[in-house]
């Protein structure tokens, strides 16, 4: 089994609706995202995928998210916008 992993990151900013402490107040992150990506074969040159591929798909997901204010994002603007559920949307 081969696994390639790539860590990317952006910043936003959030608030959590109807949560009962600080964090329903505008607040800023640095978000991690790690992507791991499993084969059980090589092509002929003997690479799984490239990373190139790996961080492409990753940007076009995460560019969507920095730098912005979440709850204006879709799905985010009726979503809750928690750190599982965020995970989730980059799934």
């Amino acid at each position: 089994m081969f696994v390639l992993k790539i860590v990317n990151s952006f910043a936003s900013a959030h608030s959590l609706r109807n949560y009962p402490g600080d964090c329903s107040r505008l607040h800023g992150h640095n978000w991690q995202v790690e992507v791991l990506v499993e084969s059980e074969v090589l092509n002929d040159i003997g690479i799984a995928i490239d990373f190139r591929e790996i961080k492409k798909q990753t940007k076009s997901v995460t560019n969507r998210l920095d730098h912005q204010y979440l709850n204006e994002v879709k799905p985010f603007d009726v979503l809750n916008p928690t750190a599982e559920n965020i995970a989730k949307y980059c799934f």
